[in-house]
């Protein structure tokens, strides 16, 4: 170990820019790195003090190829990518104690029972992750530090996962002497996110977080996957892999991911078996017939799906070793298509109007035009989608997906204050932003296409834009602000466990200007279940 500020000395010093490069893969990043880690350090020595610390890094991943297949003992494969989580950490004798902007709260090592109040939380990840260690007679102990993460949370690019998998490397090397095998890692991190975040999930995002690299997992043994490194110098092709934020969250479509496992299930179950990996496909197609009728259209879809994205993972993987880079292709479209089409897993059927994915796919087909392919990335519904795209090409796909990406690239930029506006009255909805700048008005008319209609913006920044989330073209624009007085806001509605950051930031805002918030809870059975969700609203005093 080394003492914070002496790290820090030496990162300024470029001693470690050579390991920089070996973690991150890209010259043009070190610069970048270089500031991030010496920031995290300072957070670190203002939160506790300069001692002696380790850093750790785990990244995100991003699955190639085999769309929800692991959770049926399937085939994937998958990489690690160069976001990721980072942290600056010391041992503490009765607690682990991690701050971030999401601090978490502290979870001492003499209490590790599982906490309904915790599911949902990084702390029931922490809990669950100490107690299978000990449960698996690995040492345990505490810790506090700083992390810092670009590994985009509700994004699929498993932000969780590596969450998970900082833990488990944590207590590996502070207490094991870095001696706990990834794939173990993998496993815990798994069992904390199943039974102590109550979020069912397969092993393929934990393996390919905390092994690294491209891999493909074969999980016919799900205790005991064999996890096999693919060397292939992928610019070799003259293709970059991206990965678009389409600006939908994971958060709360865990009923719509859990429906996917479970229905496949209820297939291998009619023929008497616990995993689709059982079944053979001559089998399944023979008595699909009898199965629509005892089990649904959805589930022989959704396990149609399956068949052919387990040997498509065999395909895509081989074509690697041999550099067929045109067949790699073409299995990353077929791949997309059957998720589109028959895993289905694009946008919730509980929010047909929110359908982020889908428009993110439909233009990058557009936009791209034989420059690369795309397809759903990871767990669907929200979150992200991937594009191979020629490289010659990125930077013009890149400027056509911002420019029509229905304005959430302003939304990560706080011109978007809150997601709709509802009139009571009239049970309308209305979407509100605030214009910061005359560059953010010309960027909000690019983006949908609206027409000033003789509006004075620098007179009145806060504009409220009729219709839908979506379907603004023809938007009228309110400019009375009496009008928008009369309204009721629907800041956001989650599952509920507790408010954000994110949405206390922007209670903070409007209680500033006087507005009074009310908080609202409400029962929702889902998937037999009861789930409480709650909504925020902010009305004009």
């Amino acid at each position: 170990m080394k003492r914070a500020s002496q790290i820090i000395n030496d990162i300024q010093n470029n001693k470690a820019d050579s390991l920089f490069l070996d973690i991150y893969q890209d010259e043009s990043m070190i610069e970048f790195q270089k500031k991030r880690y010496v920031d995290a350090i300072e957070q670190y020595i203002n939160l506790y003090k300069d001692e002696e610390v380790e850093i750790f890094s785990v990244p995100g991943r991003s699955e190639v190829c085999g769309n929800h297949t692991d959770h049926q003992h399937g085939q994937v494969l998958a990489t690690a990518i160069n976001l990721d989580i980072i942290t600056v950490v010391s041992k503490d004798e009765e607690k682990v104690l991690l701050k971030d902007k999401y601090t978490s709260n502290p979870v001492y090592i003499n209490d590790l029972d599982m906490k309904e109040e915790e599911k949902d939380t990084s702390e029931g990840l922490i809990r669950g992750i100490l107690y299978r260690f000990k449960e698996l007679g690995y040492k345990i102990g505490g810790f506090k530090g700083f992390s810092t993460s670009n590994v985009l949370a509700g994004s699929g690019l498993s932000s969780s996962a590596a969450y998970e998998g900082m833990i488990g490397v944590i207590l590996s090397g502070l207490y094991n002497d870095m001696k706990v095998d990834s794939v173990e890692i993998a496993k815990i991190g798994q069992y904390a996110e199943n039974v102590y975040f109550g979020k069912p999930c397969g092993l393929m995002d934990q393996c390919a977080c905390a092994v690294g690299g491209l891999i493909h997992i074969d999980f016919k043994d799900n205790s005991n996957p064999v996890v096999e490194k693919i060397d292939n110098d992928f610019s070799q092709y003259g293709y970059s892999l991206c990965i678009v934020d389409v600006h939908a969250s994971h958060a709360d479509l865990t009923p719509d991911y859990a429906a996917i496992p479970s229905e496949m299930k209820e297939v291998a179950a009619y023929f008497g078996k616990k995993f689709l990996r059982e079944v053979s496909e001559e089998g399944f197609i023979k008595e699909i017939s009898n199965i629509r009728h005892s089990i649904g259209d959805r589930a022989v879809a959704r396990a149609l799906h399956y068949f052919e994205e387990d040997k498509r993972v065999g395909k895509i993987t081989k074509a690697l070793k041999d550099n067929d880079f045109e067949t790699f292709k073409a299995c990353i479209k077929s791949s997309g298509d059957s998720s589109f089409k028959y895993l289905q897993n694009i946008y919730s059927n509980n929010d047909i109007n929110n359908q982020a994915v889908t428009i993110a796919l439909g233009l990058s087909e557009l936009f791209l035009e034989g420059h690369g392919v795309s397809r759903v990335h990871g767990g669907g519904f929200a979150g992200t989608i991937q594009a191979f795209v020629e490289n010659n090409y990125v930077q013009e796909y890149k400027k056509k997906i911002e420019e029509k990406k229905l304005a959430d690239e302003m939304i990560t930029h706080d011109i978007h204050l809150t997601p709709m506006i509802f009139d009571a009255d009239s049970s309308f909805y209305y979407t509100y932003f605030k214009i910061n700048s005359l560059k953010d008005w010309e960027l909000l008319k690019k983006v949908y296409d609206i027409h000033p209609l003789k509006m004075q913006v620098t007179n009145f920044p806060e504009i409220i834009i009729a219709e839908s989330w979506f379907d603004l073209e023809d938007a009228d624009i309110c400019k009375d602000e009496e009008v928008f007085k009369k309204f009721e806001l629907n800041l956001d509605e989650m599952r509920w466990e507790k408010i954000s950051v994110m949405q206390q930031s922007t209670i903070d805002y409007w209680e500033s200007l006087g507005y009074k918030i009310n908080l609202e809870k409400k029962e929702e059975a889902v998937s037999n279940q009861n789930i409480t969700y709650a909504t925020l609203r902010v009305v004009h005093p």
